[in-house]
């Protein structure tokens, strides 16, 4: 089971979620908020007890022949066995709330919940192969996970994402790649509009 953290969590926010998943594992890029992932990792171990390995992937600017990292050292290809798959019914995704009422709320999420937004969306939307998206929401909130993810891999079209949203870029972006689709939330409309 997979358990999504925001970017912008906090320790305080992140060991929450994470003691709450019982996480086995953190995965990272190589800094978290203008530190380095190692000191996220640190002021996390001594509350998880669950937590056994730290993977940590590089940022786009490292390259594609940056090695992803496991405790330290360069992670082999990956395993060809998978176990199981899950049921369409079964919890596969713990994504958190933004925790803007306190602390973040962990949501448990199925196959099948996912599938049934996206036929709402097709539906509502009137969405086909033709789209474009583009998602302006981080990726571990639910509305992320949606845009950036679930949709355009089911209708099977391209998705433009930004590592961070400003409001320049993403006017550039929307005129370039000529966005059908644009997942964003009032405020950022509203600085788009601006």
């Amino acid at each position: 089971v997979a358990v999504g953290v925001g970017a912008r969590a906090g320790d305080r926010e992140a060991r929450h979620i994470l003691t709450k998943a019982r996480a086995a594992a953190l995965i990272t890029h190589d800094e978290h908020r203008g530190r380095p992932a190692a000191a996220l990792l640190a002021a996390l171990r001594a509350d998880l007890a669950d937590l056994g390995h730290h993977v940590v992937v590089p940022r786009f600017e490292h390259g594609v022949d940056a090695p992803i990292l496991r405790d330290g050292t360069p992670a082999g290809p990956p395993h060809t066995d998978f176990p199981d798959r899950l049921g369409p019914d079964e919890m596969w995704l713990i994504n958190s709330t933004s925790g803007t009422t306190g602390l973040p709320k962990c949501v448990m999420h199925t196959q099948n919940r996912w599938w049934y937004f996206h036929q709402c969306a097709v539906e509502i939307g009137d969405l086909t192969e033709d789209e474009v998206f583009m998602a302006a929401i981080p990726a571990p909130f639910g509305f992320g996970q949606w845009t950036s993810h679930f949709t355009p891999a089911y209708l099977g079209v391209p998705t433009v994402s930004m590592e961070r949203f400003d409001t320049a870029l993403a006017l550039k972006l929307i005129e370039r790649e000529r966005v059908t689709v644009l997942c964003a939330v009032s405020t950022q409309f509203r600085m788009l509009l601006a």
